[in-house]
């Protein structure tokens, strides 16, 4: 991107350093801060649910605690016999406590309560449970006698001999757990819930839950949206504690669990992932409304510097301009020890420099001038004698020409030297042949000769 200006260049690119610096800033403090806050939220969530499982746990140890007491009362050992006193001791108590009922059971299960109400219960879990010895408390059940939803709490009667000879029972509301539950909360609209070790609710704010049995592992079966908190449900029913996220209906939310001891249930705490990080949102509001504030403070810081840039740099780009046009008398007042002042200071020292360059040249021309003269005249004389030696030339030229016709004639006259020369030369090869056999015929005749001789000499 190309820009006119200075002042516009400085602003955008400060701005946008300024912004990548802010985004990148943001970006990390964001991500840092939701880490951090999330470590802290698994922290507190499970925390939270282990100190609400302890309080569900000691409300629960406190019936414990007064069916044991109760228990000891000596009139239990016989239930056939002190039936009527046993009768008023329940009434005394449930009327203290605040109880909707009481009830004694003999081993056999057959059980009459502080209301007079007799019923065998042999069948119920909650009895099974109390005969082997233990505490225990049931889910929230259906009363056989009015259809009430009710929880149980049971403790073992033991005799002098510390042997089973029946069960005392405490009969609650089967919103007990939930009305406990629902002082628990997170955030704005956390809340708390408990669920047995099947799946199933026993104690929620919203107490249709409860009274329709809701099972959390059965819906996940026609609703893929649960099957997240199916999986964490999965870890509350096998006592697991530990925190965990799912989405449920569109929306995103934190579990911590926990198990309450002394019974078969485990607690949760939920929570939605935006009010949890609601902090992080505001932070991250804030981080931008600062982000903009810098922004802005950096294009004014921006604009500002760019004015301090920009007057000098009119003045420069003025004197550059005369200066392009030739125009050598320039003055600059820029009191700066920067690189501007080194500038102003360098097209100064140009403008002296050129003066005295163009002064030379005037020198210079002047001088090319008057020897131009000097080269006039000369012309003059050189072509005066150009003249005079053209006619030498001329005459030159003839004399060329007749040295030329007697090149030529000599030449022809060589032709025929050279013609008789090969002849001669062909007549003496052929002497020479003629010399050879008439030195060849003297030899032969001095042989003969000889022969002749010592023939003569032999006569």
């Amino acid at each position: 991107m190309k820009f006119k200006s200075i002042m516009t260049q400085l602003c955008v690119y400060i701005s946008v350093f300024i912004l990548c610096i802010c985004v990148i800033f943001c970006f990390i403090a964001t991500n840092l801060s939701q880490s951090a806050l999330t470590n802290s939220l698994n922290e507190s969530l499970l925390k939270i649910t282990e100190q609400s499982s302890a309080v569900v746990a000691e409300r629960i140890k406190t019936y414990y605690s007064e069916l044991t007491a109760l228990a000891q009362n000596e009139i239990f050992y016989d239930l056939t016999l002190n039936k009527e006193k046993i009768i008023t001791l329940l009434k005394q108590v449930k009327n203290d406590e605040g109880h909707l009922d009481i009830m004694v059971s003999d081993i056999q299960g057959n059980t009459f309560s502080a209301d007079n109400v007799e019923t065998n219960i042999s069948d119920r879990n909650y009895f099974q449970e109390a005969l082997k010895g233990n505490n225990f408390v049931s889910d929230p059940i259906l009363r056989n006698t009015d259809k009430k939803m009710i929880m149980v709490f049971t403790s073992p009667i033991k005799n002098a001999s510390g042997n089973i000879i029946g069960i005392i029972a405490i009969v609650r509301s089967g919103h007990e757990l939930s009305d406990i539950l629902s002082k628990i909360t997170y955030a704005k609209t956390g809340y708390a819930y408990a669920t047995n070790k099947a799946g199933t609710v026993v104690g929620h704010q919203d107490a249709s839950l409860v009274d329709s049995f809701y099972n959390t592992i059965n819906e996940a079966k026609t609703d893929a949206d649960m099957q997240q908190l199916a999986d964490l449900t999965r870890k509350m029913m096998s006592g697991q504690n530990g925190t965990g996220s799912y989405k449920y209906k569109g929306v995103i939310k934190y579990l911590g669990y926990s198990p309450i001891e002394g019974t078969e249930w485990s607690i949760a705490l939920s929570a939605p992932h935006e009010e949890v990080f609601a902090e992080i949102n505001s932070l991250t509001l804030i981080m931008i409304l600062c982000s903009i504030v810098l922004v802005i403070l950096g294009i004014i810081a921006a604009m500002i510097l760019a004015k301090g840039f920009q007057k000098p740099i009119k003045k420069l780009v003025g004197v550059s301009e005369r200066l392009a046009k030739g125009d050598l008398d320039i003055q600059i007042s820029l009191d700066r020890k920067d690189e501007l002042g080194t500038l102003a200071n360098t097209l100064l020292t140009v403008s002296d420099n050129m003066s005295e360059l163009l002064s030379d040249i005037r020198i210079a021309s002047e001088q090319v001038a008057s020897g131009a003269v000097q080269i006039s005249e000369s012309s003059e004389e050189i072509s005066q004698g150009a003249t005079e030696q053209a006619s030498s030339v001329e005459e030159l030229t003839a004399a060329i020409e007749e040295i030329a016709s007697q090149t030529k004639l000599n030449a022809e006259n060589a032709g025929k030297v050279d013609t008789i020369t090969k002849e001669s030369k062909k007549v003496a090869e052929i002497g020479n042949e003629k010399m050879k056999y008439m030195l060849k015929a003297m030899d032969d005749i001095n042989v003969s000769s000889k022969s002749i001789s010592k023939i003569i000499k032999a006569i």
